[in-house]
């Protein structure tokens, strides 16, 4: 799958998170929907970070 960017932006007015899109090839490749959970995890390879997102499954 090639890469795709999306800018950060401010998630609320008190600037605790941050938020971002998840592209439309991730979504469907995900078969993600409004409300899904998804699970970030963080890898440190070759000396870069790596973010890993999984949907979580629900039962």
């Amino acid at each position: 799958m090639r890469g795709s960017s999306t800018k950060v932006g401010w998630a609320n007015k008190e600037k605790y998170t941050l938020k971002t899109t998840i592209p439309s090839e991730i979504r469907d490749y995900l078969e993600l929907k409004q409300g899904d959970d998804l699970l970030w995890t963080l890898d440190k390879i070759d000396g870069k970070w790596i973010a890993v997102i999984k949907k979580v499954e629900s039962d």
